[in-house]
């Protein structure tokens, strides 16, 4: 049983996604009109894949409209769809083919939930960073190479996925978003961590697979809250001499990296109560 407990937790660490909340339940219509005829007081408009290539007319006329996916659409003009959709909460632009945020998102002031994964963004606004609500953001798979140091904004962040893109630094400005309970880093350049992150008391979860560290970064050490941390595949070689910074762990994954066997056994005596994964 015991096995196959953490099997499961090593499926949802490595997906990078866990547990959150069950979904609210909205009723969904797949086309404008059908959600313009409703007299449901919420509305899930799921235009998701229909080959659009013209933002539709008219959603902002849409009563009760809260949540949108526009996905795997390619609209010419991606912004003109979200005018006056001012009690939008939940928004899906992934897999659209964007280079840049549409600059209407900032004006959702509602919005808590953003999915805009698989793009070619390689920007965040600092305007964007006004979205005080936003509790949720997927920028995986995008171009994205620098955080603007207006990200301490987002206040009431809790998630915050940014795998696969083309990071090399994180702003020290991070550390102030106090809120934020998981972050998700894989796949990027990253060599460090800056040291404001030590503020973030929230973090209980962190991935930095795939990126090339090459040694622990020194704020791990001073985030006494982080339980869940993926360290795989990042060019990590040794271990410092003090790991009892890293006692509040409860998951520790450090596969592919070049470890020695006294260094695995100084980290298992260290942590005697922590998962850990070479």
């Amino acid at each position: 049983m015991l096995r196959n407990v953490f099997a499961m937790m090593v499926a949802v660490v490595t997906l990078g996604c866990f547990p959150w909340r069950a979904p609210d339940r909205v009723p969904e219509f797949t086309s404008p009109e059908l959600a313009q005829a409703s007299d449901a007081e919420r509305k899930f408009l799921n235009l998701h894949d229909q080959g659009l290539t013209n933002a539709p007319a008219g959603l902002g006329a849409i009563d009760g409209l809260t949540r949108l996916s526009l996905r795997k659409n390619t609209l010419a003009n991606p912004g003109k769809a979200l005018l006056g959709l001012t009690g939008l909460v939940w928004l899906d632009v992934a897999e659209m083919g964007l280079a840049a945020f549409p600059e209407e998102i900032s004006d959702l002031s509602a919005l808590e939930t953003l999915y805009a994964s698989g793009n070619a963004i390689t920007a965040v606004p600092p305007s964007f960073c006004q979205q005080e609500g936003l509790t949720y953001l997927n920028l995986d798979r995008n171009q994205v190479a620098s955080l603007p140091d207006a990200i301490s904004g987002l206040k009431a962040l809790k998630w915050l996925r940014l795998n696969s893109n083309k990071l090399s630094a994180l702003p020290a400005s991070l550390g102030e978003l106090v809120s934020l309970q998981r972050l998700y880093l894989r796949d990027n350049q990253i060599t460090d961590l800056p040291g404001a992150m030590a503020s973030m008391e929230s973090l209980t979860d962190l991935s930095l697979s795939g990126n090339p560290l090459k040694a622990l970064p020194a704020v791990l050490f001073e985030m006494p809250n982080l339980r869940r941390l993926d360290l795989e595949r990042a060019g990590i070689k040794s271990l410092p001499e003090e790991l009892s910074g890293l006692s509040g762990l409860e998951w520790l994954k450090l596969g592919g990296n070049k470890i020695s066997a006294d260094d695995k056994e100084r980290l298992r005596m260290a942590l005697p109560t922590c998962e850990i994964v070479f």
